[in-house]
Parts: C-alpha cells; structure tokens; sequence
C-alpha cells in the first residue's frame, strides 16, 4: 500500500514539474524563438554567463525605464533565472538582499549565450486599476518594498498574467514621474479594458 502511495505523489511530482517546464496552460508557440502568451513563467532552468556579472537592472527593456534601489538596483551573479528575452533585454530572477527581485537586464554583448531563450510578446491591453495598490518588482518577498503606490483609477498597459508557484499577479506598465515602469499589481486590482 505505501510502495501506490509513494507511486502516486512522484507521478503527481512529474505531472506538476513538467506543466511548470512547459507552462502549456496559455501559451501558444508561433515559431521556433517567439511566443505569444498573456500567462508568464520563470523558466526552470538558469543561463550561466560563465562569469559573475555585475548587470544593472532596470524594470523595463531599455535604460531608460525606472531603475529600482533609488536607481542603483543590481543584480551580481553568474546565472539567472529567465522568463525571456524583450528584443537585447534579458527578464531575469535574481536573489538579492531582502528576497527575489524581477527586472530587465541587457544582454545585447551575449547574444551568443542568449540566442535559444525565446522573446516575450506582451498583450499591450489598456487596463484601469480598480482600487489602491502597490507596483511592485518582487512578488514573493515584500520585504523589498513597492516601487509606487497606484491610486483607483490610474490608466495602466495590462501586459499579463505572471504565475509563480501560488502567486497570481498581473503584469502592467505605466508611468512615474513621466519614466516608465513595470511591474506587479494583484490580479484583483485590474481591470482589463477589452474584457
């Protein structure tokens, strides 16, 4: 009877482990380096850079989107946690002080390691935030702290769902400050305009 018991929960384990590989819930592969998905993951695999990189992050694809850390924020390792590329802009994981940070960084010097992680293509869907909430670039650990407050009403771009493990956010972008940002809102707390 354990030896079914035991049997059961690895096929259970394999089951969840490659629905998480290939996260074949929402995505729909359109050639052979593109998605197209409105549900992001985190690969479960890292890219090794071979050596410990020093990378800026930034929370959008391009140095001019809002840089977290009162504009310092980093990440240094040697491997990272993927969800995909945005044109030279790596969207990364990374353990930091304080828990896990997402952010963007630029990867156009390693095209030759990055060249089989796929390119994200976002829904751009306008999108209201129903209630005030907190943007933030981490999810698990909000130690870190949010990078904005988001007040009931304010006029977002709903880019998609991002599911890690038991967290449910959306993925929007928006603006500060005229500079813009990207990051995570409770799935609760958007409304999605065409929907």
């Amino acid at each position: 009877m354990k030896k079914k018991i035991l049997l059961v929960i690895l096929c259970l384990h394999m089951i969840m482990y490659y629905s998480c590989c290939f996260a074949a819930t929402s995505t729909e592969k359109t050639s052979s380096s593109s998605y197209v998905s409105n549900t992001l993951t985190v690969s479960n695999y890292a890219i090794n850079f071979g050596q410990k990189l020093n990378a800026e992050v930034y929370t959008g694809p391009g140095y001019w989107y809002l840089r977290a850390a009162n504009g310092k924020a980093q990440f240094i390792s040697q491997e990272f946690r993927f969800i995909g590329l945005d044109g030279d802009w790596l969207f990364v994981r990374c353990k930091v002080k304080g828990g896990l940070r997402y952010g963007y960084i630029d990867v156009s010097n390693y095209s030759n390691i990055t060249r089989n992680v796929p390119q994200l293509n976002f829904s751009y869907k306008e999108g209201i935030i129903t209630r005030n909430t907190s943007l933030w670039d981490s999810m698990q650990d909000h130690d870190i702290g949010p990078l904005v407050h988001l007040g009931a009403g304010s006029s977002v771009t709903y880019l998609g769902n991002f599911f890690e493990e038991y967290y449910r956010f959306a993925y929007i972008e928006t603006e500060v400050y005229g500079q813009p940002v990207r990051g995570f809102v409770d799935l609760n707390c958007i409304q999605i305009m065409d929907e």
